[in-house]
């Protein structure tokens, strides 16, 4: 079992081609996000069985790993936080309280950059497994090649002549954004990126905004100081 301390990014890329995180990411992404309070979280239990050194997806298509009992969510830029436990397909908080459900195990972690898919036979739907995996299922295409991120990217021949370009939309100002949410949502996310030091992208996740839309609620808070 590999003691994780942190990942890199094409770990992460390669638990994205699991054909459970491909099949559920068009589904999830139609459903409006909700910032709902840690105390009114309530997920259904399953018999889910938790293994150690594995990889698991959320049901919001996030990763965390297992080990000693504990798991911690898996992000490229973040070292790994032991501080979830899981019953019953169910991350809790080390008080007991529902934080996120699991979808299912999808991958064996051997080191940071290394890992190997698991059950990519089955998207964890049974009606939907028996549809894309019977025996008279088509195949399904192979995931596509993760690029290696140590080397040098590819570089292009210049085209014969320049494509006209497209002015870019400016952004909205950061007051604009702010006021799409409410003030002591934006306090708490000006508090956390604050306090905790954390990155915009874990801060986003965490209260369920667009990682942008936590930058310019930053912004926004500290040029009126």
């Amino acid at each position: 079992m590999a003691n994780l301390l942190y990942v890199q990014a094409n770990l992460i890329q390669k638990l994205r081609q699991h054909p459970a995180v491909r099949f559920w990411q068009p589904i999830i992404e139609l459903f409006p996000k909700r910032n709902v309070a840690l105390e009114e979280r309530s997920f259904f239990e399953r018999d889910l069985e938790l293994e150690e050194g594995k990889v698991y997806v959320t049901i919001d298509l996030n990763f965390v790993y297992c080990r000693n009992n504990m798991v911690s969510f898996l992000y490229e830029d973040q070292d790994l936080s032991y501080r979830f436990t899981v019953s019953k397909g169910v991350l809790r908080t080390v008080d007991g309280k529902q934080f996120n459900a699991l979808i299912g195990m999808i991958g064996r972690v051997f080191s940071s950059t290394d890992v190997k898919l698991l059950n990519t036979d089955t998207v964890f739907h049974p009606l939907f497994d028996a549809v894309l995996f019977g025996e008279n299922a088509p195949p399904l295409p192979p995931p596509e090649d993760v690029p290696d991120p140590t080397l040098p990217p590819a570089t292009l021949p210049p085209p014969s002549a320049p494509k006209p370009r497209t002015p870019n939309r400016p952004p909205k100002p950061p007051a604009e954004v702010v006021a799409q949410y409410p003030k002591d949502l934006c306090e708490k996310i000006v508090h956390m990126k604050t306090i905790s030091k954390k990155s915009y992208k874990y801060v986003a996740e965490k209260h369920n905004v667009p990682e942008e839309a936590v930058r310019q609620i930053c912004a926004h808070y500290v040029n009126r100081k």
